[in-house]
């Protein structure tokens, strides 16, 4: 992968998330206190938008960043491509629909709705990878039951990132999925070797957010931006897995199971501990399955890129 690919998937998706997140948190900062008749000064009024500007923002940047590192993989922009590998802006395309679903309705304060919500995107996408594959691969009520698989498998992880969210406010949550993303992205290299840079785009606004975070420490920045996350994950691993060089079964139960780990920050003993203590336990086990793939994918992609003269990243289709 050469510094053009590492430039649009990566650098300019972190840095726009951090200018567009930084330039909110400073409108949000912003406070209307009109003097009163007899001269005193009401409390300040915080703008109604607030709870939702910075979320929605994020699911906006981490559609718009998907379809750049499509770009930088395909050097062109298809809703709709032949190849199934390259549909990957039909995906921002669904990750932004049930991200802005969920952060711009009464779901955002429902964890189960982020199931919910997940589970259609994840359906949706599975649909979209599934439905491709010729009845020599699959049986038409294997590709169905996948399809509702995938959904669910989705629905589970965009269940279980909204209810770590809400006991890792502020920067806690988005670096979480920050380190979680980039392990995954890596590990999914053992099927499809172009996958960091359909991943990095929400890695990047992840790290944006947690950026952010370490000033809107009580916040939950990642409310309703769950659907979103676990969608484009999904839709990568399928990719990963179905179109790849061969089905990798380990490969897509580790990175399947790992953002689940995060509800395990929820566990009522820790409600009382420190951020960083909340994090102990979904770390070891979400960090735990993603690495411990990123670490048998990492060799193989470290050898295919150096016989290939360590300036290609291969294209499966």
């Amino acid at each position: 992968m050469g510094p053009r690919e590492i430039l649009l998937a990566a650098i300019v998706p972190t840095g726009a998330a951090l200018v567009v997140l930084f330039a909110a948190h400073a409108l949000l900062r912003r406070t209307i206190a009109p003097a009163e008749s007899d001269g005193s000064e009401r409390s300040a009024v915080v703008p109604a938008l607030s709870p939702r500007l910075i979320p929605a923002l994020t699911v906006l940047l981490l559609a718009g960043g998907t379809v750049l590192g499509s770009y930088a993989w395909q050097s062109r922009v298809e809703l709709w491509a032949e190849w199934v590998t390259h549909r990957v802006p039909a995906l921002a395309l669904v990750a932004l629909a049930v991200g802005l679903l969920g952060v711009l309705t009464p779901a955002r304060r429902s964890a189960v709705a982020a199931g919910v919500l997940g589970t259609l995107g994840g359906s949706v996408v599975a649909w979209m990878i599934l439905g491709a594959l010729h009845e020599s691969h699959i049986s038409e009520a294997s590709r169905w039951g996948w399809i509702a698989g995938v959904g669910l498998i989705a629905g589970v992880q965009s269940w279980a990132i909204r209810v770590g969210s809400r006991a890792l406010p502020g920067w806690g949550g988005p670096a979480f999925i920050w380190l979680l993303l980039g392990n995954a992205a890596l590990g999914a290299t053992a099927g499809l070797a172009n996958a960091p840079l359909v991943l990095w785009p929400t890695a990047g606004c992840a790290f944006a957010l947690a950026v952010v975070g370490l000033l809107r420490r009580r916040e939950d920045l990642l409310a309703g931006v769950s659907p979103a996350i676990a969608t484009v994950f999904m839709g990568v691993l399928a990719v990963s897995h179905w179109f790849g060089d061969q089905e990798r079964w380990l490969m897509f139960g580790l990175l399947a199971g790992a953002p689940i780990g995060l509800a395990l920050a929820a566990i009522p003993a820790l409600r009382s501990k420190p951020l960083v203590i909340r994090l102990i336990p979904a770390a070891v086990v979400s960090l735990g399955l993603a690495g411990a793939q990123a670490a048998m994918a990492v060799p193989a992609l470290i050898e295919a890129t150096t016989d290939s003269g360590g300036d290609e990243y291969y294209d499966y289709e």
